[in-house]
């Protein structure tokens, strides 16, 4: 397809934006009176339009939306269906989302000042609040966004704030529920009551906001995680922390206010738009010279100029189906808004007569193009087939090893000791947290050098946490008439008397030693007061008084 290429009163200029629901055109519209609009044209992908109850719920949620006339709510214009396609018409924005505002800061660092971000989410608080109270008509009842996070908040350079994709949020939402994989969903925004599937209302737009506020002045979402069951336990247990204690700029009065807005009870939350966009007004009004919206629209017109990748062109071959040679012919046919609404099945759509205009070189091309897709779509099958077959090996295969039901079993040991249950080994004491399967088991604990043993009887049931604390007395035997022990010690005690008996000896020989001087001192006599001698000393006493007799008689 050719640049230019017109669908009706619409002529396509370039493609500024895709994403997980749609792709957004920038288009040139001509008026009644001969003026030119520029608009937004976002094309629905055609495997969503394959879905009846889809369609209808977007159909209905799209008319409630170009309703709405606010200036903080990108309108809605038209609503079209051209063959398997549906368009909606919006109002074009020269400008960015949040979302790419946020990533385009650097990392650890806030994307707007305290003023530019307080006036952002007051501009969105007030487009809410408008919502919440019915849109234009009051009566109808609430509309509820049900999506509220940076990439469904426009900036435009000339620094206004509008909330966009509001009343198509709920068929989106429909569209995940039903076909996993086609839309991802922004969980870090969901407010706690919307997790927990329990009835909702506008409150649950102002937590979403709250969170997108958190992020503004932080620069980090609170309930960031890698798995959406760990961002939905955080949503419903954690409660963040401040934002001064992670931007020291921020405010005591905005920790009161952001810890009101993400409150887990709808009850204690701030009750309605208009009163946290009143209570935001301050802190950005008057604050200097030139008014917050343009100082915000310079940091945007600034972002665009730097920026090359969001408004680059693209191929618009992608964006409709393939244009007959014959160019006499219109192709498509239109449905706008006010036909569309009863229409709820794509088939329905009355498609042109393609045999009024083709020859027979064309039919022939087409038969050719069938069989093509027809071999494609055979290949295509037998892929997804092989690809089932080994999803469902890989799930059996995790079910056979993934563990099921488990509890828990804790053993201390004052001594070293191992740890044996139902006879396998486990290791050595202590054991934090084995795991175990629930039901009846014998812990047997095993000192280590020694054969004591100490056997156990434990029911554990499933996430049960069960201690065993073993404690090990020194026990000493007692000691046996016969036997190693009994003649250890008798053997220490006699060692005990010989040493005792050896040193009275070396006594006895003093002792010895110093009568001998005595005597000889007192003629051979004794001294009174010595102990008496021994068999030996007296022997070698009277020895010695024969040879000084047997002197004296010489």
């Amino acid at each position: 397809m050719k640049l230019g290429q017109t669908i009706g009163r619409y002529t396509l200029l370039e493609r500024v934006g895709r994403g997980g629901m749609a792709e957004v055109f920038r288009a040139k519209e001509t008026l009644d009176d001969g003026a030119d609009r520029i608009v937004a044209i976002k094309r629905l992908f055609p495997r969503l339009a394959a879905d009846r109850e889809f369609v209808g719920m977007f159909v209905n949620e799209a008319r409630i939306a170009s309703s709405m006339d606010h200036p903080n709510i990108v309108h809605t214009y038209d609503l079209m269906n051209s063959g398997s396609y549906y368009y909606i018409v919006m109002e074009y924005l020269a400008g960015m989302d949040l979302e790419d505002i946020v990533s385009m800061s650097p990392p650890g660092k806030i994307a707007l000042t305290l003023h530019e971000a307080t006036y952002t989410v007051h501009e969105v608080a007030l487009g809410l609040g408008y919502a919440h109270r019915g849109g234009a008509d009051p009566n109808s009842g609430p509309v509820v966004h049900r999506d509220i996070s940076p990439g469904n908040i426009m900036v435009s350079d000339q620094g206004r704030v509008l909330v966009t994709d509001f009343g198509i949020a709920r068929a989106a939402q429909y569209a995940q529920a039903t076909s996993p994989g086609v839309l991802k969903g922004k969980y870090e925004y969901m407010a706690p009551e919307y997790v927990a599937g329990k009835p909702f209302d506008g409150r649950a737009d102002l937590f979403s906001l709250g969170v997108v506020f958190y992020e503004l002045l932080t620069g980090v979402n609170p309930f960031y995680d890698v798995l959406p069951k760990d961002v939905w336990d955080k949503i419903l247990n954690l409660d963040p922390r401040p934002p001064s204690e992670i931007a020291r700029e921020v405010p005591d009065a905005l920790d009161e206010l952001v810890a009101k807005a993400l409150n887990k009870d709808p009850e204690k939350r701030i009750p309605s738009g208009e009163v946290f966009a009143q209570v935001l007004k301050p802190f950005f009004e008057g604050v200097s010279g030139l008014p917050v919206s343009k100082i915000l629209g310079k940091r945007i017109t600034t972002y665009l100029e730097n920026s090359k990748n969001l408004a680059q062109q693209d191929k618009l071959s992608e964006f409709l189906p393939e244009e007959s040679d014959s160019e006499s012919v219109e192709m498509t046919q239109e449905i706008h808004l006010d036909d569309l609404l009863d229409l709820v099945e794509p088939q329905d759509v009355p498609r042109p007569d393609f045999s009024l205009i083709a020859n027979e070189n064309e039919v022939k091309k087409a038969t050719t193009v069938k069989h093509k897709k027809a071999k494609n779509n055979i290949s295509r099958l037998y892929l997804l087939l092989f690809l089932a077959g080994l999803l469902l090996a890989t799930g059996a295969i995790a079910w056979a090893i993934w563990p099921g039901a488990i509890g828990y079993l804790t053993v201390t040991s004052t001594k070293q000791a191992e740890v044996f249950v139902d006879g396998q080994r486990m290791g050595k004491a202590p054991l934090m947290q084995l795991p175990v399967a629930p039901g009846k088991h014998t812990i047997e604990v095993k000192r280590v050098g020694s054969n004591r043993v100490k056997s156990y009887q434990r029911t554990i049931s499933e996430e049960e946490k069960k201690e065993i604390n073993v404690s090990w007395k020194n026990v000493h035997k007692k000691s046996k008439k016969r036997g190693k022990s009994y003649r250890g010690r008798k053997r220490h005690s006699r060692i005990k008397k010989s040493v005792g008996r050896k040193r009275s000896k070396r006594k006895n020989k003093k002792a010895k030693t110093v009568r001998k001087s005595n005597s000889r001192k007192k003629g051979g006599k004794t001294l009174k007061g010595h102990r008496r001698t021994s068999k030996k000393t007296k022997k070698k006493s009277s020895t010695s008084k024969k040879r000084t007799r047997k002197r004296t008689r010489k």
